[in-house]
């Protein structure tokens, strides 16, 4: 994945999101958007992607407690045919942030954590 490039699929899809990319292209591809823009780019740490995921909400999910709404607001296998969909077609979370349940994967800079004590940094947005 090259910054600027564009592919094939992508032109004919442009508003899916991108798959089959390794944590190691991801992690370039910030790097090298951060050298050309001067701006510093990188994934989200996995407590600043569960931060915006949760916007402030403390129920079961982002969306309420009953799962049956899930089809609202995310894509999973039983609505998706297997295969990533054209974003922005589902309810977004509380801080209008779409496709935050399902879809397709999201990598992140560090793994999952039981409980964030002990971590170093703050989660930052913005």
């Amino acid at each position: 994945m090259q910054v600027g490039a564009s592919s094939k699929y992508f032109q004919d899809f442009p508003h899916h999101p991108m798959e089959w990319v390794s944590w190691y292209k991801a992690e370039e591809f910030c790097q090298r958007l951060s050298q050309i823009s001067g701006k510093i780019y990188k994934l989200p740490s996995e407590a600043q992607w569960e931060y915006a995921c949760r916007a402030g909400s403390e129920t079961r999910f982002y969306f309420g407690d009953n799962a049956k709404e899930l089809n609202k607001y995310g894509w999973y296998k039983g609505n998706s045919n297997g295969w990533g969909q054209t974003v922005g077609r589902k309810q977004p979370n509380g801080w209008g942030l779409y496709d935050m349940s399902g879809n397709v994967w999201e990598w992140c800079e560090d793994t999952w954590h039981e409980n964030y004590q002990g971590l170093q940094g703050t989660v930052v947005l913005g």
